[in-house]
C-alpha cells in the first residue's frame, strides 16, 4: 500500500522552524526591553553626576572661597565619593549597554540566519514533491495508454477459446487494478499538494511577519 509522508515531515519542519524563530523573538523582545531599562538608568545617572558636579549659581554674588565658607571644603570631600560612585555606576552600565548591543545583534544574525534556512528547507521540499508527482502523473498515463492497448487486443480476439479469454481476462483484471493504484497514489499527491499549498502559503504569511517584526527591531 502507497504511503505518502512527504507531507507530514514538512508541516513538522515549518512546525519546529517556527518555533526556534519565535524563541529568538522573545529573546530579543527581552533584550531590547533591558536594553531600554538600562538606557533609562543610565541617563538618570549622567543627570545625577550633572546636579552634582554642576555649580549652583549664587545669583550674582562671588563664588565663596574657603575663607569665606569654611564648611565649602567639607562638603566637597563628602560630595567626591558620591560621584564617584555614581561614575563607577555608569561605567558598569555603559559596558552593560555594549555588551546587549552586541548580543542583539549576534541574536540578529542567527534570526536572520534561521530564516533563510527555513526558507531553503521549504523550497527544496516543494521541488521534490513536484518531481514525485510528475514522475507518478507520467506512470498513471502509461499505465492508461497500456489498459488502452490491451482492451482494444481483447476485443480483436473474441473469437479465440475460453482459455484465452480467461487469461485475458486475468491479464485485464491486474491491470486494471495496477491502474487503480497508481490513481489512489495520484489522489493522494493531489491532496497533499493542496495542502502543501496551504502550507506554502502559512510559510509565505509566517516569513512576511518575520520580515515585519525584524524591520521594528531595527528601528528600535
Amino acid at each position: 500500500m502507497f504511503k505518502f509522508n512527504k507531507n507530514e515531515e514538512l508541516y513538522d519542519v515549518i512546525d519546529k522552524q517556527k518555533d526556534q524563530i519565535n524563541r529568538y523573538e522573545g529573546r530579543l523582545r527581552d533584550l531590547v526591553h533591558a536594553y531600554k531599562s538600562l538606557q533609562k538608568e543610565k541617563e538618570a545617572l549622567e543627570e545625577s553626576m550633572k546636579a552634582l558636579t554642576t555649580p549652583s549659581s549664587g545669583g550674582g554674588k562671588k563664588p565663596s572661597t574657603l575663607d569665606d565658607n569654611p564648611t565649602a571644603l567639607n562638603e566637597d570631600e563628602s560630595t567626591e565619593p558620591d560621584i564617584q560612585h555614581l561614575q563607577s555606576q555608569l561605567h558598569t552600565l555603559t559596558t552593560s549597554l555594549s555588551t546587549m548591543s552586541d548580543e542583539k545583534k549576534k541574536l540578529v544574525l542567527v534570526y536572520q540566519a534561521e530564516k533563510k534556512q527555513f526558507k531553503h528547507e521549504h523550497e527544496v521540499e516543494v521541488t521534490k514533491l513536484e518531481e514525485e508527482t510528475q514522475v507518478l502523473l507520467e506512470k498513471n498515463k502509461l499505465l492508461g495508454e497500456e489498459l488502452t492497448r490491451v482492451k482494444e487486443k481483447l476485443r480483436n480476439q473474441q473469437s479465440d477459446h475460453e482459455q484465452e479469454q480467461s487469461t485475458h481476462s486475468i491479464i485485464l483484471r491486474e491491470i486494471q487494478k495496477m491502474l487503480n493504484d497508481e490513481r489512489t497514489k495520484n489522489e493522494s499527491l493531489e491532496l497533499a499538494m493542496r495542502d502543501l499549498n496551504t502550507a506554502t502559503r502559512v510559510a509565505e504569511i509566517e516569513v512576511q511577519q518575520h520580515e515585519d517584526y525584524k524591520r521594528r527591531v531595527r528601528q528600535l
